[in-house]
């Protein structure tokens, strides 16, 4: 039984995040679903994640700005399987976009993760984004920091092993 104060768009998004997850893998789902339904979701969640605060006014916890960019993270990070090649490098360059602004940490932590798990998908398209924005010396420290835990999890963390060993 769930809470009387649960909200009901949060029991709708976790049967459609549920209903997401129980899809097969990319290879074996249907060009259709996977274009038009799977990445659909995935470009406007990005689209979303990459707008910025509006100016002086950053996402504030707990307000329903924070909760909507939280959200979409998360989901991004289930969907993170569903990233092919097709859209790669368009979700390349808005996820290294959405980490130049600067955001909350539990927010940064699934961007992060998000990206981590794409690079491991795509290692040339991501890890070359990485090393793009890494040689940039217009950085925050917000931004540099969440570079370098992406890039310490690519070589030397848990997934060094499959980064290296990737074409």
């Amino acid at each position: 039984t769930l809470p009387q104060t649960t909200d009901g768009s949060s029991i709708t998004r976790a049967f459609v995040l549920w209903f997401i997850s129980q899809l097969p893998s990319p290879e074996e789902l249907s060009s259709v679903v996977l274009k038009e339904l799977v990445h659909y979701i995935i470009i406007k969640l990005i689209d979303r994640c990459c707008q910025p605060p509006e100016k002086g006014k950053p996402f504030i916890t707990g307000s329903e700005e924070y909760s909507k960019m939280m959200r979409s993270w998360q989901a991004l990070c289930l969907l993170s399987r569903f990233v092919t090649s097709d859209i790669a490098n368009e979700v390349a360059q808005k996820a290294f976009q959405a980490m130049s602004h600067l955001s909350h940490g539990q927010i940064r932590y699934f961007m992060e993760v998000f990206t981590i798990q794409c690079t491991r998908k795509h290692p040339s398209i991501f890890g070359q984004s990485v090393i793009n924005e890494i040689r940039r010396n217009d950085l925050s420290l917000q931004y540099v920091s969440s570079l370098m835990i992406i890039g310490g999890n690519l070589t030397v963390g848990r997934y060094s092993n499959d980064f290296f060993h990737s074409k």
